[in-house]
């Protein structure tokens, strides 16, 4: 009987040291979510050629989601890039162009939000990090706050992704050592931050790092080139804890940038074809939320172009319908 006992014990013991299940991924999209991704050159570059945002909605077949990206290159979490131009050598303040931010994130409602800051605040060094850390703090206080304007049931779910590596290119550029340096130190504050808030966070920097070993990623050493997003929005599906797609039942990648076989397999040419239209669609909202000469249409040489600011909102529909068809073009076709 005793050696029954200790054989069942024994058998319990081997399946519970099996994992019953793959841990759930980072992120987890439902039907009807509103996903804004906020940041500087980093996530404003990524709209142009749209591999993350193509990557998370593959991911998520046939959902009715909404990715609205409005990264402003050079801007840190003081919002000081987002003010208009009012004058030859002049522009808003801080303050206003943070209410710039606010303003469209109260109009988008998030449910999700994809946060990546501290690239530029990095350069100030390590004595400038808790300025960081308190601002950051900050902005999310505000943009989770701003998310539940009139009634919407606020942010879900919150993504941090550290800044990417400054690569190394060789000389004449500079030697970047110093400057990963520093950028590690924001790297792990913004971990503590999203520990101590509950928010996940996604290390860009080691991510990149382990990258650019094998292939340049960036055709500067901080900006990263269409293969460059290709390839860290392939490994941001590692980052996020996604399980191998599953064949049939998800679009594979699109393909890596000029790849001359990207429309010999079916799968990876209907993802081409989604990348094409998020691409489409990020080009309308853009057109929206941040036209180009906003100062001749928006504040102090309006009196040349203003005219054409009623033209603005005519891009909002264009977008929204290009939402219904990816997510259609999402499900893999037979």
């Amino acid at each position: 009987m005793k050696f029954a006992q200790s054989l069942i014990i024994l058998v319990l013991s081997v399946f519970a040291a099996e994992p019953t299940a793959r841990a759930q991924p980072k992120l987890d999209l439902l039907d009807g979510d509103r996903i804004v991704f906020v940041g500087s050159a980093l996530i404003e570059h990524e709209q142009q050629g749209g591999y993350i945002e193509t990557m998370l909605v593959s991911r998520f077949p046939g959902k009715h989601l909404m990715f609205r990206n409005v990264g402003y290159s050079g801007d840190t979490v003081s919002g000081e890039a987002r003010g208009l131009c009012t004058g030859w050598s002049t522009f808003e303040t801080q303050e206003q162009g943070l209410n710039r931010l606010r303003k469209i994130v109260k109009e988008i409602r998030p449910t999700v939000l994809i946060v990546n800051y501290g690239m530029n605040e990095s350069f100030n060094g390590p004595a400038k990090l808790p300025d960081f850390i308190s601002g950051l703090n900050m902005l999310l206080d505000m943009l989770t706050e701003d998310a539940k304007d009139s009634g919407a049931p606020g942010v879900r779910q919150v993504i941090l992704l550290s800044p990417n590596c400054h690569e190394d290119l060789g000389r004449p550029l500079p030697d970047p050592a110093e400057h990963n340096a520093n950028l590690k130190l924001y790297s792990d504050g913004i971990g503590e931050l999203a520990s101590k808030r509950g928010f996940t966070f996604v290390n860009l920097l080691s991510i990149t790092e382990k990258l650019a070993k094998t292939e340049h990623l960036t055709s500067n050493g901080i900006h990263l080139t269409p293969t460059g997003y290709w390839r860290v929005a392939k490994a941001l599906e590692e980052g996020l804890g996604f399980a191998p797609r599953a064949e049939g039942k998800m679009l594979p990648p699109p393909p890596m940038p000029g790849d001359a076989n990207q429309d010999a397999n079916a799968g990876a040419a209907q993802a081409e074809h989604l990348r094409q239209l998020i691409v489409a669609k990020n080009f309308d909202f853009f057109n929206y939320f941040r036209p180009e000469n906003d100062s001749y249409i928006l504040s102090f040489r309006k009196r040349e172009q203003g005219k054409n600011a009623v033209e603005l909102p005519q891009f909002k529909p264009l977008a929204e319908e290009k939402d219904r068809q990816i997510a259609e073009l999402s499900v893999p076709k037979a």
